[in-house]
């Protein structure tokens, strides 16, 4: 395709959809070089690390990030899925609100439902069913072009009135609607 696989590079700005703070990567700017089309003297030098100190989608996650689904299967009935990689980068539970994984926005875990064939009643895309086994089977993410993976979309930022960024924190004197704290780092 002509774009990155927004599963795995979430906010890169050759992803499909931006719906976080985009940044360019090394990989970017190489495959720029590549194509011949473009000069890029010093790519090191030039990839956007202003992003939670170059921590970007799926950073430190390990190959399982990249060649397992983006939720494992439900061991026992009632369970939710767990999030492939540590920190998770995946959600869970429609409508939760946490942190995104870069610490710059609040984000809710967006969810939706995975159609069925109207002709057969099958689902469209069975190898995207991470829900199977729980209350809501046919619950996905709500993105189709990242897998269906559910990610906290970022709805609100996590600025002070000064504009210095704010991540969370357990022992900051300020909360959120949501429960959450907010403090200086």
């Amino acid at each position: 395709g002509s774009h990155w696989e927004m599963r795995l590079f979430n906010g890169e700005v050759m992803s499909p959809m931006i719906l976080m703070q985009p940044y360019v990567s090394q990989l970017t700017l190489a495959f720029f070089q590549d194509s011949g089309w473009y000069h890029v003297p010093d790519i090191s030098s030039k990839a956007d690390t202003s992003n939670s100190q170059g921590h970007f989608w799926g950073w430190q996650q390990g190959c399982e990030f990249a060649t397992k689904t983006c939720l494992q299967p439900v061991e026992t009935i009632g369970e939710l899925p767990k999030s492939t990689g540590t920190p998770p980068h995946f959600c869970n539970q429609a409508d939760q609100i946490a942190c995104s994984f870069d610490r710059k926005s609040l984000g809710k875990c967006m969810m939706g439902s995975l159609s069925t064939s109207p002709m057969s009643g099958a689902l469209e895309y069975p190898e995207y069913a991470y829900f199977l086994g729980t209350d809501t089977p046919y619950q996905a993410g709500a993105v189709e072009t990242a897998d269906f993976c559910p990610f906290f979309i970022p709805t609100a930022s996590c600025q002070d009135m000064d504009g210095a960024q704010s991540v969370a924190s357990s022992n900051s004197s300020s909360s959120s609607d949501a429960g959450q704290s907010y403090g200086d780092d």
